[in-house]
């Protein structure tokens, strides 16, 4: 067995959607720089759709590449969670926030994109939990 470890600098969850992607892709390089390895986890609904799923996927992925921060993107107009407003999807995104920094210890920010614009609203920053 190797003792490689391998990192990446961070995960970032977010929806299935390919209206967002362009924006993710811009994003993660704003907060990560263009040339960082970065894990992604895609789903419909993202990190909103099925909180215990999405936590333990994180954790087998910050097992094996020990990132210290988590990004979370939420974006209006998701067809996997039709009728969510931004203040839903947010208080969603905060849950599975508090139920993963109750496995691992990451930075988790949370930020939520209006759909087809740059426009992103209620960016919270959840810091690593101590010790």
């Amino acid at each position: 067995m190797s003792d490689l470890v391998l990192k990446s600098e961070g995960l970032v969850i977010f929806c299935s959607d390919p209206r967002i992607y362009r924006t993710v892709n811009l994003l993660t390089d704003e907060i990560f720089g263009p040339k960082a390895s970065i894990d992604h986890i895609v789903l419909p609904g993202g990190a909103t759709a099925d909180t215990f799923f999405v936590v333990a996927k994180s954790v087998a992925l910050y097992n094996l590449h020990h990132f210290k921060k988590v990004v979370v993107i939420a974006h209006s107009d998701c067809g996997a969670l039709p009728n969510h407003t931004c203040e839903h999807h947010t208080q969603a995104a905060e849950n599975f926030a508090t139920a993963l920094q109750r496995e691992i210890p990451v930075e988790v920010m949370i930020l939520y994109h209006h759909t087809n614009t740059f426009v992103f609203d209620k960016k919270k920053i959840l810091p690593a939990p101590a010790g």
